[in-house]
């Protein structure tokens, strides 16, 4: 299983980008870390970090 980290903020891009990655490849984990207001996909392959939440 691959791992792929992205940092990412408010972005109507990152929902996009999400999909593309899982359409093209469902054997990965997403992580998204961002640090301020942000999209959370709630999708069952999709983690996500708030540094302001996790420190």
């Amino acid at each position: 299983m691959d791992v792929i980290v992205i940092n990412t903020g408010r972005s109507k891009y990152t929902k996009l980008t999400i999909e593309a990655l899982l359409k093209a490849n469902d054997d990965i984990r997403i992580i998204l870390v961002n640090n301020g207001d942000f999209y959370n996909p709630k999708i069952d392959k999709v983690d996500v970090i708030n540094l302001n939440e996790n420190l």
